[in-house]
């Protein structure tokens, strides 16, 4: 039956746990350690275990370069994970890398603060403008109901609008048509001696005073009760409906 370690170092391999023969490029580097970490996370390993499976997976260059390293092979081993992470960092990723991401980090960070103030700013604009164009819109829409309404008696000097002259408008207007129906269909013409029986504006026939056919009254007596056909009345008033 397998140990446990032997256990863990077969899944090791098998969950992308690659060997490091070393490289120029501290990037390469420095990606290849942070994969090695997230695999010994996965499997839970101790950092005794994690420090054997590293050693396991130097090869070449890489391999001579760490058993140089003082106390690398003391037996038992006096050296950790977290020194041999300080090491490999040192070899492998130099400061000045380090250095130069860290400046980049700060750059992209600093422009994406430059970048969020510029939208603040381009929203602010944005609101103004439409506040802007608002108002101006709000200004036409009074000025074409000022000048609309002029004949009507324009605003108060409060800046309401007078409806007591519209009002008072409106009122002359009806009593001047009422007073030209009944003068029209009440009133008749004489001329030379012959009567003219005038011609009703509502009803388009020659008769005298109110039109019955506009009132539904009955057109021979001109009640309100019944129509001409239901008349009581055998003697009809005078009223001519020609």
């Amino acid at each position: 039956m397998s140990e446990p370690s032997e256990m863990n170092f077969e899944k090791m391999r098998k969950m992308s746990g690659v060997e490091f023969e070393g490289t120029t490029d501290p990037t390469v580097a420095e990606q290849w350690l942070e994969r090695m970490e997230r695999v010994f996370d996965q499997l839970e390993c101790t950092n005794a275990d994690k420090f054997k499976y590293v050693i396991s997976l130097l090869q070449k260059d890489t391999y001579d370069w760490w058993v140089g390293v003082p106390n690398a092979k003391a037996k038992p081993p006096v050296l950790t994970w977290d020194d041999f992470v300080k090491s490999f960092r040192a070899k492998y990723v130099p400061p000045v890398y380090c250095d130069a991401k860290k400046k980049e980090f700060l750059n992209l960070r600093q422009g994406m603060a430059i970048l969020q103030l510029e939208d603040f700013s381009k929203l602010i604009s944005a609101a103004l403008t439409w506040e802007r164009i608002d108002k101006e819109e709000a200004s036409r829409r009074e000025n074409r109901f000022r000048k609309g309404n002029s004949d009507y008696g324009g605003p108060s000097k409060k800046g309401k609008f007078d409806y007591s002259k519209i009002e008072s408008t409106h009122k002359s207007l009806h009593h001047k048509q009422n007073k030209s129906n009944f003068s029209t269909a009440s009133t008749p013409s004489y001329g030379q001696g012959k009567t003219h029986t005038p011609t009703c504006v509502q009803c388009g026939k020659n008769h005298y005073g109110a039109c019955r056919r506009a009132s539904g009254a009955c057109f021979n007596c001109g009640s309100m009760d019944h129509k001409v056909k239901d008349c009581p009345n055998p003697n009809p008033l005078s009223y001519t409906h020609t």
